[in-house]
């Protein structure tokens, strides 16, 4: 027992670094192969449904085969059948914008599922719609759309991996920029410099659409692999489901380095703020024993964890004039626009296709802008409905150099930003949201380690946009 309990002591909580490309055996099962939308991963063991633990019989020790309790929540019954207090009903969202009342069915599952909840399927199959893991990786891979013989047939790097790389990378101005989606337009504006529209929450809600799903109806053909709803894109439901602990234990470890490596905008008191200092012994930075300081070995760890595939596809990309400048898009959005539901806004550099806008396959595809909310009829958020009457809204970036220096290479002038909201139930809305393209004159690793003061990253609007034309009837 002492010695469990001393592994106990300084056992550390499991984190999925979702923006880090995976690598495994190809022996291992469930291995989906290394393909441009199997880069980015779920972690291995949450593919398992079975796992083999150690046991113990008359001494010796022994395996057994099981389920895995990390594949899935499951439940003896309906979870609508429950007792109370541990009885899960159906989550409401509200009629709007010429789309009727809609709910989606948790009460009829008996496990948490990954695309599981399909429009048209019995609910005997809703009960338990499985882990569609398959189709998870591949909307975690979610990337710009641009012609399949540019770049040599290089793979893209996955617009998650760069928002990550950014996070650090950037030097943003203050913590609020890092923690949160929210704007207020009375305020100083995070439009000022268009770099601190970048933030973990916009990440975290992204991560929890592309691991839960929530295109209930289905889609067009070149988006078919992202039918399907699930527990992780729900607010009310999210937690149900394992893969909660480990993805947030990362959202914990990502604010952590951004604490360390900006004490000067967090940590207000002497005791516990680390400098950028502080060695960090027995670690060595060169054969003469100067020690590793913090930021050095943080910083190189980002820069090759989430930066080597990000600078390698940048370094390939055409240069209009010699420039190496980088594009983002910035979004501004209302949270509480359908009723506090989610929502989700496509990205495109003019307007889509009419009948493909729903995914990364659709052409002229950039990115997508998640809002993780849940509908304020079904919530008791005090705040959330104060938010609502000070008329708070939400800011969001995604990356455009790529697909933005691929426009320019065709059609020699630079690009509209034009959007597509989707509904819960995936079918385009009319919605007033703010889109704008944005031009920094060098890249944003230029300073391949750390921002540096006397050559800050500034973005300049360079296009407005506006909403997709021809999709709605």
């Amino acid at each position: 027992k002492k010695v469990w309990r001393d592994e106990a002591d300084v056992w550390r909580l499991p984190y999925w670094d979702f923006a880090r490309n995976a690598t495994r055996s190809p022996g291992i099962s469930g291995n989906s192969g290394d393909s441009d939308d199997d880069r980015l991963r779920l972690p291995i063991l949450c593919m398992m449904p079975t796992i083999r633990t150690i046991a113990y019989k008359n001494g010796d020790i022994d395996y057994e085969t099981g389920p895995n309790p990390v594949y899935k929540f499951e439940t003896p019954r309906l979870m609508g059948d429950l007792p109370e207090p541990y009885k899960i009903i159906e989550e409401y969202v509200a009629a709007s914008k010429g789309y009727p009342e809609f709910a989606y069915p948790w009460h009829k599952c008996t496990a948490t599922t990954k695309y599981g909840i399909l429009d048209g399927y019995h609910e005997s199959v809703w009960s338990d719609g499985g882990q569609n893991w398959l189709r998870a990786n591949y909307a975690l891979n979610e990337h710009s759309w641009y012609d399949n013989d540019w770049i040599d047939h290089q793979r893209p790097v996955p617009t998650l991996q760069d928002m990550v790389y950014r996070l650090f990378q950037y030097g943003l101005d203050n913590w609020g920029a890092f923690a949160t989606t929210r704007y207020e337009k009375d305020k100083k504006p995070r439009t000022e410099n268009p770099k601190n529209a970048m933030s973990l929450e916009f990440i975290h809600n992204n991560v929890h659409n592309w691991v839960g799903g929530t295109q209930f109806l289905r889609p067009d053909e070149n988006n078919i692999h992202l039918w399907g709803a699930g527990h992780m894109s729900s607010v009310f439901m999210a937690a149900f489901d394992p893969i909660f602990f480990f993805y947030h234990y990362n959202i914990d470890r990502l604010t952590a380095i951004w604490q360390v490596l900006n004490p000067d905008l967090w940590f207000d008191d002497e005791y516990s703020q680390p400098t950028r200092e502080s060695e960090l012994a027995p670690f060595h930075i060169d054969d003469q024993h100067k020690l590793y300081e913090s930021d050095d070995d943080i910083l190189k760890d980002i820069a090759e964890l989430y930066g080597a595939p990000t600078k390698e596809l940048y370094g390939r990309l055409p240069e209009p004039g010699g420039s190496q400048e980088d594009y983002v898009i910035t979004v501004i959005y209302d949270k509480f626009a359908l009723n506090s539901s989610s929502y989700k806004v496509n990205i495109f550099l003019g307007d889509p296709s009419k009948k493909s806008y729903t995914g990364h396959k659709s052409e002229n595809f950039v990115a997508s802008v998640y809002n993780f909310s849940g509908s304020l009829a079904s919530s008791g958020c005090n705040n959330c409905h104060q938010q609502k009457a000070d008329g708070v809204m939400c800011i969001a970036q995604v990356p455009a150099t790529v697909p933005v220096r691929h426009y320019v290479d065709k059609n020699k002038v630079v690009p509209e930003p034009v959007y597509v909201a989707l509904n819960s139930l995936g079918k385009p809305v009319q919605m007033e949201v703010t889109i704008q393209l944005d031009r920094s004159d060098r890249s944003y690793f230029k300073h391949l380690i750390a921002p540096v003061a006397g050559d800050p990253l500034e973005y300049q609007p360079v296009k407005e946009g506006r909403q997709a034309e021809g999709i709605f009837e």
